[in-house]
Order: C-alpha cells, then structure tokens, then sequence
C-alpha cells in the first residue's frame, strides 16, 4: 500500500478516549514531530467535529463500526480462560458471576475452556487462530482512504479500535496500542490486538500486560497518561476564579463527590445527601461547599431532589454525545476545568474510581465510600464487591485513603481531611508514582516519540 508518510490514524471510539487524545498536547506534540493526526471518531461526530475549532493540528475522519462475530468472542473467551486459571483475577471472578445470574448457561465453552488448562502453548494457538480468522476487512476502506504511516490506539481493549490495529497489521502498517485505563489489564478480559508496540501508564500496568496477556516485555514502553499532564503545570484558573464560577463565597472549601457508573451502586444519591448534611452543619469549618461531579453514564435527574441545595452544585462530566459508547464527548474546556476542580477540591470523596488517581496526582484527600445504605445486601449486590476488584485492592493497600464503611465513619473522615490534609501525603505520592504518574507532564511527548519512531520506519 501506498504510504503518505505524514499520516497517522488515531482512533477514539470513546468519550474518554477522545479527551485523551484530542483534548491533550499529543496532537500537537504529533505535529511538532512532522506527522499528521487523523482522528477517527464514530459516524455523525466526525461531521460535527469538523465544523468545530479543534485547537489542534489534524483533522477529523469516520472510525468504521467494528463487526461483532460470535466465533471471535467465544475464541476470544477460551484464550482467556487460561489467563484466568493461571491468575484467578478477582474483578474478572466476580463479573462473570454477575453476568451469569439470569443468562442461559453455554455448554459449549463450559466444557472446552478446562480442556485449555493453563498452558500456555494453548493459549497461543486459540488466540492465534482468533487473529488470523478475523482481520476486520471493514477497516480496509480507511486505510486505503488515508495511507497512514502508522495507527495509534489509545483503547487497545476496545473492539473498533483493535479491529483497526488487526487490519493495518495485516495491511504491514505499523501500529502502536496503549492501555486506556489502570483497570484494563484486570477486568477486561482477552486481549483483542497485539501492536507493534504497546504502551502503559507505568511498571506495574507493563508487568500486568506482560503476565496476563504474554506481551513480550521488550515491546512495552511506560510513558504515564496523557490526561494527566495538565496536572504537573501551573492551571489558568485560580481558586477564586472556581469559586466564582460555582457562586461560592471566598474562602469556602469544596467538598467533592465524584459520581461512578449507575450500574455500580444505587445509593449514590443518599451519599451525596449524607455530604451535603455535613457541609450544611459546618462543624466549625465552614463555609463549605459540596461539588457534585456525575459520571458520564449517571442521570442528574437522580439528583434532582438535591439540585436546589445552596451549597449544592451538580454538575456533568463535560458535554453529553450519544454517539459515543460513553456518551461522553468532552471539550477542551470541559478537560480544563475538572483539573482546576481537582486541583482546588478541598476533599475528593468517590467510591473507588480513577478519581482517585487524578486526587493522588493533585495530592488531594481521598475519601471513599464503602457502605451500603441497606444492610444485609447480598454480595454481588453489595458495594463490598467493588473494593475487592483487582485494581480497587492495589489501590487500598497504599494506604492513600480514608475508607468510610458507615453514614458516621463518612462523616468523620471528610472533617480529618479538613483538618489534617497533609495526611496521606506520602501514600497519596507513591500512589501516583505506583500508577504512572510522575509529575514531569511529558506523557504526551513520550507517546508522540514512540508513534513518529514507528512511522519513520514505515515511510524508510
């Protein structure tokens, strides 16, 4: 295939993934190293996109719907039946239990999955068979549309953007994938593609990939996250700028309650009126404020009993897109602020959601909640199980945290870090450092360095 030598394909099937490309320094760190970004975005989207001021170099293409075969995913199932034997991953555990209450059992894939074992070997010939049957031919028009140099992945897990790695491998383009989140490697099951070069956020997501999936470790690179580059600068808006911008009085301290999915928990809305309680009593530390910061997929209107409060403000993750899978397609604006928000947040409180990674980053007190608000629940019904997710236990053992396990423990432990917000300090730091964060903001840099090595080669 033809190649025009400054293009590089960069899919963003998500909201999330959008933000972490788009809304980022990587597309102009991209066009500092002589390469043209073509951002691939779901149907209706990329025609609103264009019509918008990007504020960055590049422009904006059709990412094609991925074509979902029955064949691959039970393949794809099987190759990580052994992962699972070798590694008995708690996140992956439990949500195959809550995906199999109610669902017809599958006889089939019950008894060939124990003829796997854990062997290795099998689990290469499975997956090798997955790739080589189902090469995304639906990609092919894109490719042969832009010519690219090389595809960058942000979203290695997700199905269109590793349909895309498949196709471009096949077509001998050069690809690079990274790992989106810090829970991918544990709770998303088999690996769909295998890039060229696979970039993580930091040692322990390389060793994960690695031991989990058999990714040679020689092409792995650590480069952090994108998204959290913001965080190593000085931010155009100042506490009182925020403030302001909630018509808070000067001087209030925020309390902010970071929503998570509504399939996680359903007594969200009774935690953020346990907080907004406490902030209307003070203790003696006020004024306070509580920010309450929904989840892209959360509903206000669960909220909406709270919405009048004065110290109350509700707020979304940024602009609303149902194109997206996330139904998430932030701003740059929208990327701006919740840093400032993090940034200044008097106290983070969450479940046990990247929030926190973005509060360690900021070294801001965490909080989560870790009660249910009807005892007695079971426990694939009960938030306990969140807390025993692979990725949610590395994030506990830091000891970056204050856990609230009662409406009283929660109250208790938003006023310690009113209070005594340095502690933690040191846990919250090594946290960030565990994940990836290391405070230089040169994560984009280090990904555009990777992609233009790989497309040098391509156009050589």
């Amino acid at each position: 295939m033809h190649v025009e030598s400054a293009r590089v394909l960069v899919p963003a099937a998500t909201g999330l993934a959008l933000r972490n490309v788009l809304r980022t320094d990587l597309p102009l760190e991209l066009g500092r190293r002589g390469l043209e970004p073509v951002f691939l975005v779901p149907g209706a989207l990329a025609a609103r996109l264009r019509e918008e001021d990007l504020r960055a170099p590049g422009v904006v293409d059709v990412l094609p719907e991925a074509r979902h075969h029955a064949g691959e995913v039970a393949l794809r199932d099987l190759a990580f039946s052994v992962v699972q034997r070798r590694h008995a991953l708690a996140t992956i555990e439990i949500r195959r239990q809550l995906a199999a209450r109610g669902r017809p059992r599958r006889p089939l894939k019950e008894r060939v999955a124990p003829l796997l074992g854990s062997s290795w070997t099998l689990y290469h010939v499975v997956d090798g068979v997955r790739r080589t049957l189902y090469r995304a031919p639906e990609m092919q028009a894109v490719l042969d549309r832009c010519r690219p140099a090389a595809v960058f992945a942000n979203n290695v897990f997700h199905p269109a953007e590793a349909a895309l790695l498949r196709r471009a491998q096949r077509a001998h383009v050069p690809t690079v994938g990274m790992v989106h989140s810090w829970d991918n490697p544990s709770n998303k099951g088999q690996l769909p593609a295998r890039p060229d070069r696979l970039l993580v956020w930091g040692d322990v997501m390389r060793a994960e990939m690695r031991d989990y999936f058999r990714f040679p470790d020689a092409r792995i690179e650590c480069v952090g996250t994108p998204q959290f580059d913001v965080y190593a600068r000085p931010l155009a808006t100042t506490r009182a700028d925020l403030l302001a911008h909630y018509g808070f009085a000067p001087g209030t301290r925020l309390v902010l309650y970071a929503t998570g999915s509504p399939g996680h928990c359903p007594w969200e809305p009774d935690y953020a009126r346990r907080l907004l309680a406490l902030v209307r009593s003070e203790h003696g530390r006020g004024p306070l404020g509580l920010v309450v910061r929904l989840h892209p997929r959360d509903r206000a209107e669960r909220y909406a009993h709270l919405a009048s409060a004065a110290e109350l403000r509700l707020e979304t993750a940024g602009r609303a897109d149902d194109e997206m899978d996330d139904r998430f397609n932030p701003t740059a604006d929208d990327h701006a602020h919740f840093a400032a928000l993090i940034r200044h947040a008097d106290v983070v409180v969450n479940l046990a959601s990247t929030v926190a990674l973005d509060a360690a980053a900021n070294d801001r007190p965490i909080v989560h909640v870790r009660y249910d608000v009807e005892p007695g629940r079971a426990y694939l019904d009960s938030v306990e199980r969140l807390f025993d997710y692979t990725h949610t236990a590395r994030l506990l053992a830091c000891g970056a945290s204050e856990v609230a396990r009662s409406p009283e423990e929660l109250d208790a432990a938003v006023l310690r870090c009113l209070d005594d917000p340095a502690r933690h300090h040191a846990a919250r730091r090594a946290l960030a450092a565990q994940e990836g964060f290391d405070g230089t903001g040169r994560s984009a840099e280090r990904i555009a360095d990777v992609v233009a090595r790989v497309a040098r080669r391509s156009a050589g």
